[in-house]
């Protein structure tokens, strides 16, 4: 098998790394970064005078996201093979397998298994890229900020989910109208802090810089860092900003580093073909190492405990301010993983991946 810059041999007991693939991987990333200034000459001129000190970055260049999954399940198998629990090797190549022929199979789940999600519900985030203008404005930045896409990330797609507050009556503001759509929606994200626990806190990166974009009519381009409590902060983007919802896509850089998925999630409110109205937010998320703890631990515990008090405050906004809502049970589809455990321990080969 040969993924990119590795190849593996048909029992993933040894990766060969084509050093020459890799050099023309970064060398081009390394132009990437300084095409804001236009200098190539110089860019090309370090290139050709630093091929080895490219070889021995390789294993820190985050854009090689694809190595980094390779040689992290690579790993990770051989860590439990070692730790001889009981776990078959066969089942390692098929799970290997299943998750490179279907990106989707970590939240797809089994047929057996009610109720499926159905993923076109989901179809605008999964495919969601942010505008190149905002791309342009991010890299602008010294040092550059990047989007951290949920179409580069080597993982497979780890987690869908919606959570839902249904609006049976829209609040009133102070000064006695009710609020609409547009108007609720707008309140929601200019106080969003007021409406989730305090296990993570959302501001504006640089006061000056993204203060005025996020508390204008029109945030995209605002970069927001969560400060999390436990994991590592991380950072995100408006990068839609429509009548009724807006997106967060994930990004990366100097203060906040990486975060522990790729993702996009949309805020906002919308109404079904029943005329029910409903205050929402859904997201897909992708993980650069999805064979990780942390990651999913992540997902799992703090981020499903953080979407469900948005549920609790937008609720209790919405019925102490002359309105009525209800909360709804989360929509949500990801792999169990102590299912995936014992059945990397079985001996009936994996075709399939069971969720929650």
């Amino acid at each position: 098998m040969v993924y990119s810059c590795y190849t593996i041999d048909p029992d993933f007991d040894e990766i060969a790394f084509d050093d020459d693939c890799a050099i023309a991987g970064i060398a081009s990333r390394y132009l990437d970064t300084i095409q804001y200034s236009g200098n190539y000459a110089v860019a090309l001129g370090w290139l050709s005078g630093h091929v080895s000190d490219l070889v021995a970055l390789m294993d820190h260049v985050e854009d090689h996201a694809q190595e980094t999954g390779i040689k992290s399940y690579h790993g990770a198998m051989l860590d439990l093979l070692d730790n001889n629990e009981g776990y078959v090797q066969q089942r390692f190549f098929e799970l290997w397998d299943l998750v490179q022929n279907d990106p989707y199979a970590l939240v797809r789940g089994c047929e057996n298994q009610t109720p499926t999600v159905n993923l076109l519900d989901w179809q605008d985030l999964l495919t969601f890229t942010p505008e190149l203008a905002i791309v342009n404005y991010l890299n602008s930045f010294s040092p550059p900020w990047k989007i951290q896409s949920i179409n580069d990330a080597y993982g497979r797609f780890a987690n869908i989910d919606e959570y839902r507050v249904k609006i049976n009556q829209m609040p009133k503001k102070p000064n006695g109208q009710t609020y609409t759509d547009t108007e609720l929606v707008e309140h929601i994200r200019l106080t969003w802090n007021d409406h989730v626990n305090d296990d993570a806190i959302y501001t504006p990166l640089n006061l000056l810089i993204d203060g005025p974009i996020w508390n204008s009519s029109n945030p995209v381009k605002a970069r927001i860092e969560i400060e999390i409590t436990g994991p590592d902060d991380g950072a995100v983007v408006c990068a839609q900003k429509e009548t009724n919802f807006w997106v967060f896509s994930t990004i990366k850089g100097p203060d906040t580093g990486t975060h522990p998925v790729s993702g996009n999630r949309q805020f906002g409110i919308k109404t079904n073909a029943q005329g029910e109205k409903f205050f929402y937010t859904k997201g897909v998320d992708r993980a650069d190492n999805w064979f990780n703890d942390y990651v999913y631990e992540f997902i799992f515990h703090f981020a499903d405990k953080q979407w469900r008090s948005m549920q609790d405050g937008v609720e209790a906004f919405i019925n102490n301010h002359q309105g009525s809502s209800t909360k709804l049970e989360p929509v949500r589809s990801t792999p169990n993983w102590g299912f995936v455990k014992n059945a990397l321990k079985g001996q009936s080969p994996i075709t399939c991946i069971p969720k929650h």
